[in-house]
Formats: structure tokens, C-alpha cells, sequence
């Protein structure tokens, strides 16, 4: 089977780990704009903000409207996406080493990550997480990965019907797999813990990716 993954909230914890120092880079923008003063409380008061959203972008977008500064949209956004100038530490979620290790044995693994592809590589560089686990390795700047999933699937000559996609989000990582008819499992780790799939929207939820063995398990064995 062809096993692709997610890499933000799927594999590692971008939420929880990263996010926040992404969200001080933003505030710090803003406040050489002099649309805020106080650091912490503004870091805070977005952090609060993103908890609540599908994604940064829709975010940084709603605190903006806030401060009555959505023309600073553009360069907040594009400030996100750079690579992290420090040094930073991602944890994985749970069960991932592991699992990749152990599927990768008998099944194909890829990775599709939305963002910038600098900032992408830095994130899996610092989470520990090998590239040599996938065959494929595909950063894309577009919110909807159906082209990608359908490209990957016949480049790797794979059927939809042998096709996992593994993400947290349910709208851009998911849907898409499923308009292919591929079979889709949400991670419920950061944004996927915060947005749950509803009933029917996805095939299988899991918390920990060890779970994953067993669908693919059970699947591999149909």
C-alpha cells in the first residue's frame, strides 16, 4: 500500500511547539508597525485567537480585524511562513518513529506538507524525523492536495483503492483524498484534536499512530 502523510499535526507537534514561536515572529511585525505595544499580552490574546481556528492564516487574519490593521495581512502571513531564524525543538506525536519504522518494511510512505518548503524541511529536520522513511517527499503552497495525492499515487503505480492519507485536517489533507476515493484517517493531535472529523466525513480517527497499524493491517488483509 502507498501510505501518505501529513507532516503539521500528523507527525510532529506544530500546534503545541512550534505555532507559538511562529505567532511571536507576527507580533513582532506588528509591533515595529506600532498596531500593538505589549508583546505578551498580544502573543497571548492571538494564541487564544488560533486555538480556536481551522488554521494561522484564518488566525492572524481574525486578530488583525481586531486591531483594525487587515492591511498588514499580507506581510504577517508572509512573515508565518519564513523559516525560524533561532533554534527550536519539535516533539513528535505520539507513536510516530516507531510506526514509520515499522510500516515502512512492507508499504510505500510519502509526505505532502502545505507550506514553505525551507520552513517545512526545517520542522522535520528538527523533529528527529528521517527522510530516507519516504519514498516521496512533496512541499506544496497549495491549500488542496487532491492534484498532488493523484499525481503521487499514479508516479508510484497505485491504485485509490491502495491509497491511505493520514492528516489532521479534515478539509484540505482529507477531502481531497476522499474525492479520490482514497481511504483517509484523521490524526487527532493539534488542529485534528481541536477540529474533530464528523461522523462520516473520514474513514478512521486515531490518536496515536501506532493505531495505524492495525487499519493497515486489517486493510492489507481484506
Amino acid at each position: 500500500m502507498l501510505i501518505v502523510f501529513d507532516l503539521d499535526d500528523t507527525l510532529i507537534e506544530t500546534s503545541a511547539d512550534f505555532l507559538p514561536l511562529k505567532l511571536r515572529d507576527v507580533i513582532r511585525v506588528l509591533i515595529k508597525e506600532r498596531v500593538i505595544a505589549d508583546e505578551e499580552k498580544s502573543l497571548n490574546e492571538l494564541l487564544q485567537i488560533s486555538h480556536h481556528s481551522p488554521n494561522a492564516y484564518l488566525a492572524i487574519k481574525e486578530f488583525l480585524k481586531i486591531k483594525d490593521a487587515e492591511n498588514l495581512l499580507e506581510a504577517a502571513v508572509k512573515e508565518y511562513y519564513l523559516p525560524y531564524k533561532g533554534k527550536f525543538k519539535i516533539s513528535l506525536c505520539p507513536g510516530v518513529l516507531e510506526t514509520l519504522k515499522l510500516l515502512q518494511k512492507d508499504h510505500c510512505l510519502a509526505l505532502v506538507s502545505f507550506g514553505q518548503e525551507k520552513l517545512q524541511y526545517q520542522k522535520i529536520s528538527s523533529s528527529g524525523i528521517k527522510k530516507d522513511l519516504f519514498v516521496k517527499i512533496i512541499i506544496t503552497e497549495k491549500d488542496n492536495k487532491k492534484d498532488i495525492y493523484q499525481q503521487l499515487a499514479q508516479e508510484l503505480g497505485y491504485s485509490a483503492e491502495q491509497v491511505i492519507v493520514v492528516g489532521d485536517k479534515v478539509k484540505t489533507d482529507l477531502v481531497p483524498a476522499q474525492e479520490l476515493r482514497m481511504l483517509t484517517v484523521q490524526m487527532q493531535c493539534g488542529r485534528g484534536k481541536q477540529f474533530p472529523a464528523k461522523k462520516g466525513e473520514v474513514d478512521y480517527t486515531i490518536s496515536n499512530l501506532r493505531e495505524l497499524l492495525n487499519i493497515v493491517e486489517k486493510l492489507s488483509a481484506a
